[in-house]
């Protein structure tokens, strides 16, 4: 990596704080051929909420007040040099973020009678969609409801077609009894009309915590700008926001017992998923220990679940583990013959025995860090991960800098590791298998 990039700001976005709870982050990288602007709502995970605002999400894109019809809308991106606009919504910890995107080339690039007033018409585009959709007699038009109900039925239907994800799906269900999703549920979803989404809509407006991100060749003036506009945004607005920051409560397993669950279903090999309760990450430290415990336990190419079921008893292709540092959950997922499930089950107890021993050589604990520093490396030349990372620290309530990450990487002990791994309870098995 190059110094010049990493004095331009990628070891992560500045903050500033509007007041009420509106916040603006930037990330200067002069290098960056486009500006991108992301305009995040974010608000607690809940039902039917989480159905109401994947639903919401995609009614800007359809048409907004002074941009009727989808294809004004589309004609005033184009118009932004060819500019990329994007609606999303996604979970993170246990907050639901709508995400409102616009990538448009930097001024620099373009022609020079426009480049005064093009970074305001991307602003103005991005308010439109995200604060103005298109409404008529008092709610939103009930055709355009109707077809992206129908759509987003069809996104989460789809997921039975990737039986890994179905089966992770299924095992967080049984863990919490139903996981509520990014999507909301088909159930939820047909209960919704045209009448109970301006409601809603206003009420997003009015209390859900606001991020705007926009990063790339920005100069001090386009902050400054940015930061005088965005709060002028939500002045008609009666912000009643309230936010309790910091890492959420460790959950304790009531049963302290763990569970098998087994389903018949359409696949030619088991999936197997095997749910585990850790410690929440409380301070960067614990995260990054969370995120090494993750590495050496089956996160990588080097880990001893790879290794184990892998490559010494070659019991399957596909394992990983992946942890959740926000919510302290795991999950180790791995596709096996269905004669091969008890075996499986005893290499992972293996491996996790293994790290609550502190049984690591030298080798693996060195191949781990290295390669885990390594993907916060890569995360330097990311403005989408560093984003994240962003929302991360904003919802756990600790700064997430890569170069106090790497710090911690480099001097986290074993010992840190063990203790990770020795609060580590297994909660559920799931397995789902072919005729």
């Amino acid at each position: 990596m190059s110094k010049n990039k990493h004095h331009t700001g990628w070891d992560g976005f500045h903050d500033l704080y509007l007041g009420h709870g509106i916040y603006i982050h930037w990330l200067r990288n002069a290098l960056c051929k486009t500006i991108r602007l992301d305009l995040i709502f974010s608000q607690p995970l809940s039902k039917p909420e989480n159905a109401l605002g994947a639903l919401v999400s995609r009614l800007g894109e359809r048409g907004t007040v002074n941009l009727p019809t989808m294809q004004e809308v589309g004609r005033a991106v184009d118009q932004l040099y060819g500019a990329f606009l994007s609606t999303d919504v996604s979970v993170l910890g246990n907050r639901h973020l709508l995400n409102v995107s616009l990538e448009v080339l930097s001024p620099q690039y373009v022609e020079k009678s426009d480049r005064s007033g093009l970074l305001l018409k991307a602003l103005d585009i991005v308010r439109q969609i995200a604060m103005d959709p298109l409404t008529e007699r008092g709610q939103f038009r009930e055709r355009y409801v109707e077809q992206e109900r129908q759509a987003l039925r069809d996104q989460i239907t789809s997921i039975y077609g990737d039986k890994m994800a179905y089966a992770l799906g299924r095992c967080a269900d049984e863990v919490d009894g139903k996981r509520i999703t990014p999507l909301g549920s088909e159930e939820d979803i047909k209960k919704i009309d045209a009448g109970s989404l301006l409601p809603f809509h206003r009420e997003l407006l009015q209390r859900s915590e606001v991020h705007f991100y926009f990063s790339g060749g920005v100069t001090a003036e386009d902050v400054i700008s940015v930061s005088r506009r965005v709060p002028l945004w939500f002045k008609a607005v009666e912000r009643v926001h309230s936010s309790i920051k910091g890492p959420a409560e460790d959950s304790l397993n009531s049963l302290n017992f763990e569970r098998h669950v087994y389903e018949r279903g359409q696949t030619k090999q088991g999936k197997l998923v095997y749910g585990v309760q850790l410690p929440i990450a409380k301070d960067l430290r614990s995260h990054v220990a969370l995120l090494l415990f993750n590495a050496l336990l089956g996160g990588e190419g080097t880990s001893f679940l790879y290794r184990y079921l892998r490559e010494e008893k070659r019991l399957c292709y596909f394992i990983q583990s992946q942890v959740d540092p926000l919510l302290g959950k795991g999950y180790i997922q791995a596709s096996v013959e269905r004669e091969d499930y008890q075996r499986a089950l005893g290499e992972i107890n293996r491996g996790i025995d293994d790290l609550k021993g502190g049984r690591v050589s030298e080798r693996d604990w060195t191949r781990a860090r290295t390669l885990l520093g390594h993907r916060l490396a890569v995360l330097r030349e990311d403005r989408d991960s560093l984003q994240r990372l962003s929302l991360c620290s904003q919802i756990s309530g600790y700064s997430m800098p890569l170069s106090e990450m790497e710090y911690h990487l480099a001097t986290l002990k074993l010992k840190e590791i063990v203790e990770v791994a020795s609060r580590l309870t297994p909660t559920i098995t799931y397995f789902l298998y072919g005729n």
